[in-house]
């Protein structure tokens, strides 16, 4: 067994000449969960289970470069982080005796994209390079079969979407996508392939229409974040005042969406009316962010009332077994068992308890700290791939505090495959 000095030491396998051959071309394949996701039904889950599959291939016979030392540490946090929320469910249904098994469908699937991991990391993944083509064409082709397809008879005709994607998802990820083409570009030099440029900018123009097509407000509060981060990384970050500078530039973007775009005027403004009414001591109404209100304060009470192990799946407990909810309307507690508390975290801190909890706030987060740290790496490569990191997990997040965001069986597919190569590629050793 021969070991490079820094390095940790791995068992010598013969290669097989197919594996190391597949390596790069898997790499794009597991990039392209992105290009279809919004389009194709079982797009994102196809990618993550063969994606998983074949990685396991590459890492047994394709004799990859071994993880650096300088990365193990972290390697095994993110494996550990995405085995925590199948563990948790686990547990929770087991002291629970509660034996139905499609709580694990989701948490499973994290737990599939470790795999995915160890082969971004091996293989240096540059993960920023296919997609900064990758997601204005998947956007375009969300035009294309818009275009087509019109608007789903199963949604409201003013909510843009597809046919089997939730408006609050269409509207997220479509503005995520355009955000993350931005971070694309420009190189380190501050120069980008004309073509690149165009793509980046197009992709965000497609990305914000759609998100206000879906009437939708998930997710909007990532944009003054990110646009700091990017004037921060790209424009100011080598200039006088530069933090002066990112910040006004921050605001300019959001005072003037706010005054010029229409549709994020007016929910801006309805989003605010309705928190600043919000009735405390009575029973308040069921409009869109009152319900939001409501639904937080049960689940508080229920989780009060089973904090160590949760109820499992709302849509199974009986209204009998609640704590009293005198002031939530019989459409608020229905719509909170049914369909969630409209808060990953919380949701899950519900349904799994204070294992749930903590597994579900260290998925969200570690991927995004462990992109953010790459920010400072000496490699130009490292950043690009951390900055987009940063742009998706970021608006993931953020979308998270109003919807839940990784129960959909596309979702959980498609955030653990990112997790997984994101954070390979931010955590990989190079050379530039």
């Amino acid at each position: 067994m021969q070991t490079v000095p820094g390095e940790i030491p791995l068992p010598s396998i013969k290669p097989a000449p197919w594996a190391r051959k597949l390596a790069p071309a898997l790499g794009v394949f597991l990039c392209a969960a992105c290009l279809l996701v919004l389009t194709v039904r079982g797009w994102s889950p196809a990618v993550l289970f063969v994606g998983c599959l074949l990685c396991l291939a590459v890492l047994a016979w394709g004799h990859l470069p071994p993880v650096p030392v300088e990365s193990s540490r972290a390697a095994r946090l993110v494996c550990i982080v995405l085995v925590a929320p199948l563990v948790a469910v686990f547990v929770s249904s087991a002291f629970r005796a509660d034996g139905y098994t499609g709580q694990l469908d989701a948490p499973l699937r994290f737990a599939l994209a470790v795999p995915i991991f160890l082969f971004a990391l091996r293989m240096r993944l540059d993960v920023a390079h296919s997609l900064r083509w990758m997601l204005p064409v998947a956007l375009l082709l969300l035009l294309a079969a818009r275009l087509v397809q019109g608007q789903p008879a199963r949604w409201p005709a003013e909510r843009m979407t597809t046919g089997f994607v939730d408006p609050l998802v269409f509207g997220y990820l479509s503005l995520t996508f355009g955000i993350m083409a931005m971070f694309g570009w420009p190189g380190e030099d501050r120069r980008s392939h004309p073509v690149i440029v165009g793509l980046a900018f197009v992709a965000l123009a497609l990305g914000a229409s759609f998100s206000i097509g879906s009437q939708s407000r998930t997710g909007w509060l990532a944009v003054p974040l990110l646009a700091a981060l990017w004037l921060h990384l790209h424009w100011s970050r080598a200039r006088r005042w530069s933090l002066a500078w990112t910040a006004v530039g921050a605001c300019v973007v959001v005072v003037a969406a706010f005054m010029f775009v229409p549709t994020i005027h007016a929910r801006v403004l309805e989003a605010l009316g309705e928190v600043m009414q919000y009735p405390w001591h009575s029973v308040p109404p069921d409009t869109p962010v009152s319900l939001r209100i409501t639904y937080l304060r049960i689940a508080a009470d229920v989780f009060a009332q089973h904090p160590w192990l949760g109820v499992g799946l709302t849509p199974l407990l009986s209204p009998d077994t609640l704590p009293p909810l005198g002031y939530a309307s019989p459409v608020a507690v229905k719509a909170a068992l049914q369909s969630g508390f409209h808060n990953q975290i919380v949701s899950d801190a519900v349904r799994h308890g204070i294992g749930g909890l903590f597994a579900t706030v260290a998925l969200l987060l570690v991927p995004l700290v462990v992109c953010l740290r790459a920010l400072g790496s000496t490699s130009a490569v490292t950043r690009r791939n951390a900055a987009m990191g940063t742009a998706f997990f970021t608006c993931v997040f953020v979308a998270s505090f109003t919807t839940e965001v990784v129960d959909l069986k596309y979702m959980a597919s498609l955030y653990a495959v990112m997790a997984a190569i994101f954070c390979g590629a931010a955590l990989a050793r190079r050379d530039d």
